[in-house]
């Protein structure tokens, strides 16, 4: 194939027939992941200043909570997403994947 221009792709019947075989059920999970991570997010921003601010923080003493509920939501996202990219850029751009992506996971999941 180097070098040689290629002039036809056959494609045959049963090219559409085979299914690849998905064990562990590996693309179902990465959905379910793919789903929480995107309505967690959401599910947050739309219900937790009511649950929080007007049942949970309803003592005396928590009252810079119930004043400043939103900021300390948004400093926490935001302190996440920080710490998983300066992982991701100070472990370094060569070598395997890994090294860099499973750390960030880690850290934003344990935040």
């Amino acid at each position: 194939m180097l070098g040689k221009p290629v002039d036809t792709i056959v494609i045959t019947s049963d090219t559409f027939d085979r299914v690849p075989r998905d064990r562990c059920f590996g693309v179902f999970w990465a959905f379910v992941i793919h789903g929480l991570g995107c309505f967690l997010p959401w599910n947050l921003l739309f219900h937790s200043y009511e649950y929080f601010v007007c049942c949970k923080f309803l003592g005396d003493d928590s009252d810079i909570y119930r004043q400043y509920f939103l900021s300390f939501c948004a400093l926490a996202a935001l302190l996440a997403a920080l710490v998983s990219t300066g992982i991701g850029l100070f472990i370094g751009f060569h070598g395997d994947t890994k090294r860099r992506v499973i750390p960030s996971i880690v850290v934003i999941l344990i935040m």
